[in-house]
């Protein structure tokens, strides 16, 4: 049974297909490569870069939520 699935699949040509597409920030969808890469360093950046937290954990909090 397994043979014969692959030699369908090999007969019918089917191969597996990607989709290499993203939304931009106006929901539009994004697909040549140096707007994927725009995207996602933007993305990153905005993500990864952020302000300092107003009331940061403090080593006090720390051992006040650790579990026993």
């Amino acid at each position: 049974m397994r043979m014969l699935y692959r030699l369908t699949k090999v007969l019918i040509k089917e191969r597996s297909r990607n989709s290499a597409a993203i939304l931009d920030k106006r929901d539009n969808l994004v697909s040549e490569k140096m707007e994927i890469l725009s995207r996602c360093t933007e993305y990153f950046k905005e993500v990864l870069n952020r302000e300092k937290p107003t009331y940061p954990i403090t080593t006090e909090d720390e051992y006040m939520f650790k579990p026993t």
